[in-house]
């Protein structure tokens, strides 16, 4: 849907001229709204009528300069759907994206777009309520730490020993597995079969369980 409502232009203006987020922000702040705009084009069986939609902005804005004046004698218009929202349409709107299986962090985006929106339209007088304070944000999963390899506790330590410090202490990736260019307890020197370089052994008392080729210390 190309069509955008007055309302929401006004609404990203207000985000860069007021809050001075970027253009690129605004307009996904948009895009969010614009499926909701075509959430309610399907549950209404209708479509974008600019003019009309234009109308019923322009009166809803200069009603909310006149305290106590009433908007339900405006025409049926997408706009009058979207400031007279009450918890349950959004409820509706929010379990059809449900339906469509986005993650927690999208839905989470999502609900945060309309909660600024109705926050700004309860403010600026143009939403006649602010649904959003009745509804949650959906919890998000938090991702574990990512542990790092021995190779990769060694580098960070001595890696700036040598020249070739951007050089990881062996080529198994990262995981650990006893290679040739691994570390050698054996010797006063560890060698590097890729760079055929030694590399002064600097003794440590970091204890590495569980790795046979390093011993008890590095």
């Amino acid at each position: 849907m190309s069509k955008i409502l007055p309302i929401v232009k006004a609404f990203q203006s207000y985000l860069t001229d007021e809050r001075h987020f970027s253009p690129y922000t605004a307009k996904c702040y948009g895009a969010d709204l614009r499926q909701f705009v075509e959430f309610l084009c399907e549950e209404a069986s209708t479509t974008i009528d600019m003019d009309i939609e234009q109308d019923s902005f322009d009166k809803r804005d200069a009603m909310s300069q006149q305290p106590g004046a009433c908007a339900a004698s405006m025409p049926t218009s997408l706009t009058k759907m979207i400031c007279g929202a009450d918890v349950d349409l959004i409820r509706s709107f929010l379990s059809h994206l449900a339906d469509q299986n986005y993650s927690s962090a999208t839905m989470a985006r999502k609900i945060a777009t309309l909660r600024s929106f109705y926050k700004w339209g309860e403010r600026r007088g143009l939403a006649d309520s602010n649904p959003m304070t009745l509804i949650r944000t959906p919890r998000q999963s938090k991702r574990l730490p990512k542990a790092i390899s021995l190779d990769q506790v060694i580098a960070k330590h001595f890696g700036g020993q040598t020249r070739f410090s951007s050089l990881v202490f062996s080529n198994d990736g990262g995981v650990g597995i006893p290679t040739r260019s691994n570390t050698h307890p054996s010797g006063p020197s560890v060698h590097i079969d890729r760079v055929k370089s030694r590399v002064p052994y600097h003794p440590a008392s970091i204890a590495v369980a569980g790795f046979p080729c390093v011993g008890k210390t590095l």
